[in-house]
């Protein structure tokens, strides 16, 4: 297992996640970035789609509309208007 780090995610109505994380994987109008244990403070603008959370040497996947992130030393804040699960979205059939 990596270095981790905390990991939050939050939108305006909840915390949607909250815990450590060996590496998180989201995408910015450049393309995507990935940030590990260690990395320098940084803030980027996300856009809408996966991101990848690398939780207990398991990937995760959930889906966020647009938002920020800033990574600090002590840890990163994802800030965005909607997160879900891939079991929360409907699907019409």
């Amino acid at each position: 297992m990596g270095k981790t780090f905390k990991l939050d995610i939050v939108t305006p109505d909840r915390k949607f996640f909250s815990g450590e994380s060996e590496m998180v994987v989201v995408k910015t109008p450049e393309g995507e970035i990935g940030v590990m244990g260690g990395h320098l403070p940084m803030v980027a603008a996300i856009t809408t789609g996966p991101i990848k959370m690398l939780v207990d040497g398991k990937w995760l996947t959930a889906f966020l509309s647009e938002g920020f992130m800033s990574v600090k030393r002590d840890g990163t804040v994802v800030l965005v208007d909607t997160a879900k699960w891939p079991h929360e979205i409907k699907t019409s059939d």
